[in-house]
């Protein structure tokens, strides 16, 4: 009997079936190992450029995403703490950057906000030494003569009032003796001081015996500049009335300008906030990811170094996201 054998397009036809199985083997292989773990797509709500906040957010997102395949994080620049509240409440982003006072305020409804918002805490990173800063050619001298001068005081809707009023109430003053209130970023309130276009402006964020915030950094490579900082007594008796905010020492020379150790205002600490209702999956593994990694992204953005256990899960006020305590109680650093 004859044998039926297979023309050459049959040939072509069957290779390519089997080419095709076999890519798709390839293709769908990883997926399949990847089935059952959630992929998370992140929205981050950061600062305006030039403070201590933005350049963390992004070594977060950075080492994320190169080494945690199951996160997809993007950054995006916002006035600021008080923005990013109001961004979560409206589902625009997923996770914000706050400051503890700005959050303790916003969880209470007090001060200017108009009500309570359902914000926690996630994870809390390093205190922010902040002041007014004048150039150092200022015939400005203290805190006490800012009256009717000229000021910058964070981004539109960054709310820095909550820690500037206590500041200024040591000396009998408030937002309404200063000639002209200008709310602009780091960057630009940097520029603005240089320029003359204000007297003073409210700057610093961060841990600078750790790393300079950017926005002072670039002020004294061409302009020295000189902190007016409150006498650490006075600074004492903020704490006892706001518990949020503290002091910190910075080392002479972690700025050019200050060659001599000096005490400075720890405005409350940088700490990442989501809103009450995200995910507490989603919250456990973010936290697990950046605690597990914060070596890399310390290597990225120094700051990140204050990110210790016994920072980690820092009470200020505001309560933690039920997905954080659970992550924090594995690595026995939450206390009851």
């Amino acid at each position: 009997m004859a044998r039926c054998i297979p023309s050459v397009g049959t040939f072509k036809r069957t290779a390519l079936a089997v080419f095709l199985a076999t890519l798709l083997v390839g293709i769908w292989t990883p997926l399949r190992g990847l089935a059952g773990e959630p992929r998370y797509n992140l929205k981050v709500g950061g600062t305006t450029i030039g403070g201590a906040f933005y350049p963390v957010a992004a070594a977060i997102g950075q080492v994320l995403n190169q080494k945690v395949p199951r996160f997809n994080v993007t950054v995006q620049t916002t006035p600021g703490a008080g923005a990013n509240i109001r961004l979560l409440d409206k589902g625009e982003i997923d996770i914000g950057l706050s400051v503890t006072p700005v959050t303790y305020y916003a969880y209470n409804g007090a001060g200017k906000w108009e009500k309570r918002y359902p914000v926690h805490s996630v994870m809390t990173f390093f205190p922010n030494a902040m002041t007014f800063i004048v150039l150092e050619s200022s015939p400005i001298k203290s805190i006490a003569d800012l009256k009717a001068k000229r000021v910058t005081a964070g981004g539109p809707g960054a709310q820095w009032e909550i820690f500037m009023e206590p500041v200024l109430s040591l000396y009998n003053l408030s937002f309404k003796d200063f000639g002209r209130v200008l709310y602009m970023g780091q960057a630009a309130a940097a520029n603005a001081l240089k320029d003359g276009v204000v007297d003073a402006a409210f700057l610093g964020g961060g841990n600078p015996n750790v790393a300079p915030t950017p926005s002072l950094a670039s002020l004294e490579a061409t302009h020295r500049f000189r902190p007016l900082l409150a006498p650490e007594p006075l600074l004492d008796r903020l704490k006892e009335r706001y518990p949020f905010l503290d002091k910190i020492r910075v080392r002479g020379g972690a700025y050019k300008s200050q060659p001599q150790d000096a005490v400075w205002l720890d405005a409350g600490s940088m700490h990442l906030v989501a809103s009450a209702k995200a995910d507490p999956e989603m919250v456990y593994q973010l936290v697990k990811a950046i605690y597990e990694h914060r070596e890399e992204i310390a290597a990225v953005n120094p700051l990140a170094r204050d990110l210790t256990p016994d920072r980690v899960a820092l009470k200020t006020g505001t309560p933690y996201h039920e997905g954080a305590i659970r992550y924090y109680r594995e690595i026995k650093v939450w206390k009851d």
